[in-house]
């Protein structure tokens, strides 16, 4: 290879990956000025490619040339460097990225090994284990080891013990350690002499435990505002923009799944795939591009899409009027799927739009659909399955209320539009058949009610179903993560090794109340929150005394938040977009009216 080719591919590699989408056409220009002539043919990556298109048909992506790019400029960086930092804002692909690439090099060595590939062959590849570890979950001595300042005893910490088992495997297998979580000086100093060429990690008792060139660190976070320069400069960088994919990959994903979902019927496959088709290039399209910067929290375009596909999945079913049998249904069947479609768009991008803004938006749906009524906004409305008309919320108020006996005056929760809406929400969301289907966050003002409807009737509800257990935990600023882990495991059972769930088999759903409440660190970590997105990306989290990974079964989070102030929070976006987000709104003047009204006429 000529020497100026050899320059222009060393530049590539290490410049590009950790550029932002902007600067490439000035990266290409500058390279084109310097290099004027030299053409520089894409690398030739064999089986690997073609496995790499595979897994992505196989996990329900789309097969985009920038991921893909992303994907090999991951693989040349590894190469180089031992430790790499995946940036970039939540959605952005950092995680799809990495367990991409990991995945087709576990499927390419099999292939090669199947051809009697050698091991030590340059081009043979090896499979990959991940362990991933959200840093801020843990302490420093349960993340690196401590002494016990009593027995004085050393123990090991999660990244000492999974490194003293790495540098006692001699297989060629790779092992990649996943640093998933923000990145300060207060963790990642003692990673420096790891990042070093020398590629030992030194311990606070002295030991200097080295490791293999099968180790790779993977420093997977949102942004490097935290972390010295020092530690930066040992690492290698890609750089994931939030823009990269964007949500419309995900929703076409989301609309393959519904129309192969169908297939046993070929006239439901083609109005599925017509009508959804239509409705995010066109609807959609429009919401999200409203529903920016007016919401009550910040949240992204791909979360919405997530809980749009996600309310549509629970709600928009046969006996909804999704189906082509029956008098009337093949007629009906466009409509049923605009309809389901809008509903669940009210309650995804529309539901976390702060007050004024839905009235706007209630405006931008009517001209989407006319069948409203005049009457109240879009918010107030639902779908009767048997008329297959909307209808106001108010039908659904049971007439003639009394609250149970017994109850003092100020634990009475008087049945509204607003507590209906919510319970029916959630519980579209919550099955028993896949208890991780959808984690939920309810967010509003102080004394909306999120708490009261949510320990008041909808924990009780599920609870007298037999199908679920129920707990509550309420977070303040002096809750640790230790702690969190065990409250959440004092209700759990072991069911195998390894694995914990809850009691009988039954999915538990938990009630996580103030969940922005956590104090943040000195950095602007909060631990307890970094503990429940570890379960929630991970399924499961570290034993703190084993140092093993416990994956954890059946547990669905529900949780609730007031806005950010007066000791409130802002929570971390990386978690923010794992939840349905549902927001609630002060009651209107005439729920006002009737609940006041309804406690009157009770007393006196």
């Amino acid at each position: 290879m000529a020497e100026d080719l050899v320059l222009l591919r060393a530049l590539v590699d290490s410049n590009l990956p950790k550029l932002v989408q902007q600067d490439n056409p000035l990266f290409n220009a500058l390279l084109g000025d310097l290099f004027p002539g030299v053409e520089m043919n894409d690398a030739n990556y064999g089986e690997l490619d073609t496995q790499l298109g595979v897994v992505m048909a196989e996990w329900g992506l789309q097969d985009l040339p920038q991921l893909r790019a992303k994907v090999w400029q991951l693989m040349e960086t590894k190469n180089t460097r031992h430790g790499v930092m995946v940036i970039g804002g939540t959605g952005g692909g950092k995680t799809t990225c990495y367990r991409l690439l990991a995945e087709a090099k576990c499927r390419t060595s099999v292939i090669q090994a199947s051809a009697g590939v050698a091991d030590d062959d340059p081009s043979r590849y090896h499979p990959v284990s991940i362990q991933s570890i959200n840093p801020k979950s843990l302490s420093l001595g349960e993340l690196f080891g401590a002494t016990d300042p009593h027995t004085r005893e050393w123990t090991d910490g999660v990244v000492s013990s999974l490194l003293r088992t790495a540098s006692q495997d001699a297989s060629p297998k790779e092992k990649w350690l996943v640093f998933d979580g923000p990145v300060d000086t207060l963790w990642i100093e003692s990673m420096n002499t790891v990042l070093d060429d020398s590629k030992v990690l030194t311990l606070i008792n002295g030991e200097r435990i080295s490791f293999p060139d099968q180790v790779t660190f993977l420093f997977e976070s949102q942004d490097l505002t935290q972390a010295s320069p020092a530690t930066v400069s040992r690492c290698g960088m890609v750089f994931l923009d939030e823009t990269l994919i964007g949500w419309r990959p995900v929703y076409q994903s989301w609309v393959a799944k519904k129309v192969a979902e169908a297939k046993h019927n070929p006239v439901l496959q083609a109005q599925l795939k017509e009508h959804l088709t239509t409705l995010g290039e066109t609807v959609l399209a429009k919401a999200i591009e409203y529903s920016q910067e007016k919401e009550i929290l910040t949240t992204t375009a791909i979360a919405n899409v997530h809980t749009l596909s996600s309310l549509f999945d629970a709600l928009a079913n046969s006996d909804s009027g999704i189906t082509t049998s029956g008098e009337g249904a093949l007629e009906l069947l466009p409509q049923m799927i605009s309809m389901w479609f809008i509903f669940a768009l009210i309650w995804s991008v529309g539901g976390n739009l702060i007050a004024e803004s839905r009235k706007k938006f209630d405006l931008f749906i009517r001209e989407v659909d006319s069948q409203f009524s005049s009457t109240d906004t879009v918010y107030e409305y639902r779908i009767d399955p048997v008329r297959k008309a909307w209808v106001h919320w108010n039908e659904s108020i049971p007439k003639n209320w009394r609250p149970p006996a017994h109850v003092p005056l100020h634990q009475i929760l008087v049945p509204t539009v607003d507590t209906l809406r919510l319970n029916y929400l959630v519980n579209s969301l919550v099955r028993a058949d896949d208890p991780r289907h959808e984690h939920m966050l309810v967010m509003g003002p102080s004394g909306v009610g999120k708490t009261a409807v949510i320990s008041q009737t909808l924990l009780p509800a599920l609870k007298a179903t037999e199908q679920f257990h129920t707990m509550n935990i309420g977070l303040s600023a002096q809750t640790t993560a230790e702690r969190t882990q065990v409250i959440i495991e004092s209700r759990m059972e072991r069911r195998s090794k390894g694995t914990v769930g809850p009691q009988g088999g039954k999915p538990l759903v938990c009630f996580v109340d103030d969940l922005n409440m956590p104090a943040k660190e000195e950095y602007g970590a909060q631990p307890p929150l970094e503990l429940l997105r570890q379960y929630i990306d991970s399924s499961g989290w570290y034993d703190r005394s084993k140092q093993t990974f416990t994956t954890v079964r059946d547990l669905l989070i529900v949780a609730a938040m007031g806005e950010p102030g007066g000791g409130r929070n802002d929570i971390p976006a990386r978690l923010m977009s794992r939840f349905a987000v549902f927001g609630l709104t002060f009651p209107s003047t005439p729920q006002i009216k009737r609940i006041f009204g309804t406690l009157i006429g009770w007393r006196f």
